[in-house]
Order: structure tokens, then sequence, then C-alpha cells
């Protein structure tokens, strides 16, 4: 039987939009120049290698930026980061609903993910939740795919993944999963297909 696997953002819920990124520079006392230093040690919180009090002081530090309210800071952050695509949830949760093996694996932070967890409880649905900040390790790792496929219960062959970063798919495949970079729901529904 096909196990489906998929990503959470850019997937089932939508990656910040241009207001939230906006919120952020100002919540921290600047501008579009923090990106590359935001996602540069995001891994190692997703991971939950460090705390989010660390990963804000280091980005701090990074930026050379003043003091700033980091709880403040982090609510503004997870608040771009909780949007459901309520088409895509309810089409998977519709899998689930006829008896599809269904899991997810995301790249999370753990204070976004109990937040995530608390306010999408169709989650509870899914046979398996894997989250990064519980492994030590996130994707493209590949122990990141070998614990979602343990808690999924399913083979690599038997698995298929979806998500919108190539780098994951790519990762996937190496390990026999069957990836697909996602566009948008017709390409979920079309890998469906083909294996019903």
């Amino acid at each position: 039987m096909t196990a489906y696997l998929f990503d959470l953002y850019g997937v089932l819920l939508k990656v910040q939009e241009e207001g939230a990124l906006r919120d952020i520079e100002r919540a921290v006392g600047a501008g579009p120049e923090i990106w590359e230093t935001y996602w540069e040690f995001r891994y190692d919180l997703d991971a939950g290698l460090i705390t989010e009090q660390e990963y804000w002081e280091k980005f701090r530090q990074a930026l050379n930026l003043p003091p700033f309210d980091v709880d403040a800071v982090i609510d503004v952050d997870y608040s771009g980061w909780v949007v459901p695509d309520e088409e895509m949830i309810a089409y998977v949760t519709g899998l689930v609903e006829q008896g599809e093996r269904v899991g997810l694996l995301s790249n999370i932070p753990r204070g976004l993910a109990e937040r995530v967890l608390k306010e999408h409880t169709w989650l509870d649905r899914f046979a398996a939740v894997t989250l990064s900040c519980d492994l030590g390790v996130a994707k493209p790792q590949q122990g990141a795919f070998q614990a979602a496929l343990q808690n999924l219960g399913s083979t690599p062959e038997e698995t298929v993944f979806f998500d919108d970063n190539p780098d994951n798919v790519a990762a996937a495949r190496e390990l026999g999963i069957t990836g697909v970079v996602f566009r948008n729901i017709d390409d979920v529904k079309d890998e469906v297909e083909r294996n019903s």
C-alpha cells in the first residue's frame, strides 16, 4: 500500500507572505537585509539544536542590531507560519478518511510546532507526524527521512513524498522514496491517481 508523506510549509500551510516578512523586519528594527541571516541559523533552530532565544541572539549579533524584545519577535515570526492552505488540507484529510496512510515531515522549531499542533488539530488524524525539532536533524539530511519512514511504518519504495523544496525532494529520492516537487494540488491528485 502506498504511503503519502507531506511537507508542511508551502504544501499544507502557507509560507510567510510579504506582510508577515515586513512585520518581522519592524519587530527587529531592520529591513530586508535580515533574510540571509534569518535563514543562515534556521537549520539549527529547526533541528532543535539551539533554543529560540539562542537563535534570535545569534541573529541579532550577526547583524549588529540593538537589543529587541525576543518574545515579541518570536510571536510575530510564528504568526506568519500558521496560515492554512484550506484546499490542500481538505484534500489530504480526505485521503486519510479514505484509509490512505498519510504522514507529515516538517522542518519546524519547537515553539512553532507546539503552536501548529494546537491550532491545526487535523494533524491528529495523520498516521505519523515527524518534526525536525524532535529529531536533532532536519531535511534534507537522510536521518529526517529515515525517522519519518519509521514513524509512518513504510519503506522508501512504497512512499511518495511531496515538498516544495527541490533539495528535499532530491534527498528523498536518494533514499529510494518517490519524490514530487509540489507546485499545486494537481501534483498530489495526479500521484494519488497513479497509485490507485
